[in-house]
C-alpha cells in the first residue's frame, strides 16, 4: 500500500493544479468580460457628454447661420440699391451765393456795417464822395465772401456728418451680424473639434477594452493549458510510478516463478499472493 501512494499523490497534485488553473481561467474569463462592459460604459459616457455638449452649442450655431444668412441677403439687396446695406447716393451741392445771403445774421450785419460807415463819413462831412462809395462797395463784397465761405463750409461739414452717419450706421449693422456669426462660427468649430476628439477617445478606449479583453482571454487559455499539461504530467509520472512498481523483487514472468503484483490469487504462480494467502 505505502508503494501506491507517489501514485495517488501524483494523481491528487495534478487534480489540485487542474482546479486551480480551471480558477484563474475563470478568473481571466470575468476579468476580461468586466473589462468589455467597463469599455462600453466608458464609450457610452462618452457619447453621453458631447451630446450634452453639442446640445449647448447649437443655439449659437444656429443663432451664427441665421445671422450669415441674413448678412448675404442685405448684401445682396445693397447690391440692387435696396435695403440698409445699398451703397451712398447723396452727392455733396454747393450752396448758391442767394442761399448764402440768406443765411441767419447775414442781412444784419451788412446793415449794421454799412450804417456805422455811413455814418463815420458823415460825421467827416463826406457820406457822398466817392472815397465812401467805394468804401461801402469793399465792405459789402468782403462780407459776401466770408459769409459764402462760411455757409459752404458749412453745407460741406453737414453733409460729410451724414455720410459718416450712414457709414455707421451700415457699419453697426454689418458688425452685430458677424459678430453674432463669428459666435456661431466659433461654436462650430468647438462641436467639431470635441466630436473629433470624442471619437478619437470612442475609438481608443474601444481599442484598449478589446486589447485588455484579448490578453485576458489569452491569459484564461494559458491557464488552461498549463492546467492540463500539469495533469497531464501528473498522470504521466503515476504511470511512471506504477510501471516501475516493485512487488517483492523484479517481475518474472517465467512458468516457474510468475510475478504479476496485480493479478488475482490462483491465476498465476505468485509468492506474493502466496504469502499473503498464507498470513
Amino acid at each position: 500500500m505505502a508503494a501506491a501512494l507517489p501514485v495517488i499523490g501524483s494523481l491528487i497534485s495534478g487534480l489540485f493544479g487542474l482546479g486551480a488553473a480551471h480558477k484563474q481561467s475563470t478568473a481571466d474569463k470575468n476579468a476580461g468580460g468586466t473589462v468589455a462592459v467597463a469599455g462600453k460604459d466608458v464609450q457610452a459616457n462618452t457619447q453621453k457628454q458631447l451630446a450634452a455638449s453639442n446640445a449647448e452649442l447649437n443655439p449659437y450655431i444656429t443663432a451664427g447661420q441665421g445671422a450669415f444668412s441674413n448678412v448675404g441677403q442685405l448684401m445682396q439687396q445693397g447690391a440692387q440699391g435696396q435695403g440698409p446695406l445699398a451703397s451712398w447716393t447723396g452727392s455733396f451741392e454747393a450752396p448758391t451765393a442767394a442761399q448764402a445771403e440768406a443765411t441767419p445774421g447775414y442781412k444784419f450785419q451788412l446793415e449794421e456795417g454799412t450804417k456805422a460807415l455811413e455814418n463815420s463819413a458823415a460825421a467827416r462831412g463826406g457820406l457822398l464822395s466817392a472815397g465812401t462809395g467805394k468804401q461801402l462797395e469793399q465792405y459789402g463784397q468782403g462780407l459776401a465772401s466770408t459769409n459764402y465761405q462760411q455757409t459752404y463750409n458749412n453745407a460741406m461739414q453737414q453733409y460729410q456728418q451724414q455720410y459718416q452717419q450712414f457709414q455707421n450706421n451700415q457699419s453697426n449693422l454689418y458688425n452685430r451680424l458677424m459678430g453674432i456669426g463669428q459666435t456661431g462660427l466659433g461654436a462650430t468649430q468647438t462641436s467639431v473639434g470635441a466630436n473629433m476628439q470624442g471619437a478619437q477617445l470612442y475609438g481608443q478606449q474601444g481599442q484598449l477594452a478589446a486589447s485588455q479583453q484579448a490578453g485576458y482571454q489569452a491569459q484564461a487559455g494559458g491557464a488552461q493549458a498549463i492546467g492540463m499539461a500539469g495533469f497531464g504530467n501528473s498522470i504521466g509520472n503515476a504511470m511512471g510510478t506504477l510501471g516501475g512498481m516493485n512487488f517483492g523483487g523484479a517481475p518474472n514472468y517465467s512458468a516457474g516463478g510468475g510475478n504479476l503484483p496485480l493479478a488475482p490469487p490462483g491465476t498465476v504462480n505468485s509468492s506474493v499472493y502466496g504469502a499473503m494467502s498464507a498470513g
